[in-house]
């Protein structure tokens, strides 16, 4: 089991806005910009799961113990791209609750290159307090976000976090759910230095044009990795091409999850809150339709990696995975197409009680043919699949 790099988005955004001179408050042209309203845009952004191994471009923020790491692209081939979403609230002091986000920052991967789009408009010259949540919208869900309350059930200030609640999430997915818990405002993308963001930090000044914007987002999910690969004689004799891996849970939904920010540079997420429900698992599929892969052989000492992300709810942790694959012989000749194996996991009882978010799971599966493999060519065309 692997902790995680936490999350591990910069995310940065353009706020695209007319350069004012400045003036006094009183001044007429100060007024009309504070009343209009301009688009935040995202200029870069990632985010994904990864293991113990530094990035080459890996940082802690101020006063944290924890690596984050930079990137540029999101996930490359996301099943669903309803995931490449990140849903903004804008808080601001004298409004206690927002019953739903401000917009979002959705990825275009139709376009050339592929880049951040905004749904996101502001005021000039204000302060927000930024949260937010990816994925945006998935069908059925609901978000909401209110101030935190002391012991004495006092609203405490935007600058102490907040309390985002989420409502009919998936048990499991194919990409990953998380959470903003840091933000950066900058004057230029160049005079950007990994280490000045800090966690907890959540307050953005609009009073300027040409603004970037940095998140960092932490994990909201766990995560199964399966490292798949072919039995080394088995290899010898066959190429196995993975056209499609299906993942099952037996609790098939998150009712509610309630997520309490913080702004403790070490902690920002103090605590989540999960409720399950449902039992009536849906598929969920880990590779697009148009996706193949080419699986290498154990001997290769290179796995294929195929992620997953589940809720840390403390029940239900046995995932059903079916498998699609075409079988080749070496000289490239389709023998079998469109194979299927069927498998059960269940998380060890020992790992259940360490599951939490941010946490990270390696599953080995290995593609082999039974024992009379070489006998048979009926079931050398037809291999299984082992955890």
């Amino acid at each position: 089991m692997a902790i995680l790099k936490r999350h591990i988005i910069i995310l940065a955004a353009l706020l695209s806005a007319v350069l004012f001179a400045a003036c006094s408050d009183t001044d007429d042209t100060n007024d009309g910009a504070k009343e209009q309203e301009y688009p935040l845009y995202p200029a870069f952004g990632v985010s994904s799961f990864f293991d113990e191994s530094p990035m080459s471009r890996s940082f802690k923020p101020n006063g944290s113990d924890r690596d984050y790491d930079l990137f540029e692209s999101l996930y490359p081939y996301p099943v669903n791209e309803d995931f490449a979403t990140i849903g903004i609230f804008l808080a601001q002091d004298g409004t206690d609750s927002y019953p739903s986000t401000a917009g979002n920052f959705k990825y275009n991967y139709n376009k050339t290159p592929k880049e951040w789009e905004s749904y996101v408009n502001i005021k000039a010259y204000q302060n927000y307090y930024i949260f937010g949540f990816m994925p945006a919208y998935l069908q059925g869900m609901t978000s909401s976000i209110a101030k935190r309350l002391d012991d004495d059930g006092n609203k405490l200030p935007w600058s102490d976090g907040a309390v985002i609640t989420l409502t009919n999430f998936p048990t499991v997915t194919a990409s990953d759910v998380s959470v903003i818990v840091g933000v950066k405002k900058l004057a230029a993308p160049n005079a950007f230095v990994l280490e000045d963001i800090t966690e907890g930090q959540y307050l953005y000044n609009s009073q300027t044009a040409n603004n970037y914007v940095y998140l960092l987002l932490d994990h909201l999910y766990a995560n199964i990795n399966l490292q798949m690969y072919v039995d080394n004689k088995y290899s010898k004799l066959r190429n196995i091409e993975l056209t499609g891996v299906d993942v099952e849970m037996d609790v098939d939904k998150v009712t509610t999850m309630t997520i309490t920010l913080d702004k403790d540079q070490k902690k920002p997420i103090k605590s989540v809150e999960y409720t399950s429900g449902g039992s009536n698992p849906v598929k969920t599929s880990l590779l697009p339709s148009e996706a193949s892969l080419q699986l290498k052989g154990e001997l290769d000492a290179e796995y294929t990696s195929i992620p997953s992300y589940f809720a840390p709810i403390q029940k239900g942790h046995t995932f059903k995975f079916t498998f699609t694959f075409n079988v080749y012989d070496k000289k490239g000749n389709l023998v079998r197409k469109g194979c299927t194996a069927v498998n059960k996991w269940t998380l060890p009882d020992e790992q259940v009680t360490q599951i939490a978010h941010g946490r990270s799971f390696n599953v080995k599966v290995k593609v082999k043919p039974t024992y009379l493999y070489q006998l048979s060519e009926p079931d050398l065309n037809n291999p299984t699949i082992e955890f």
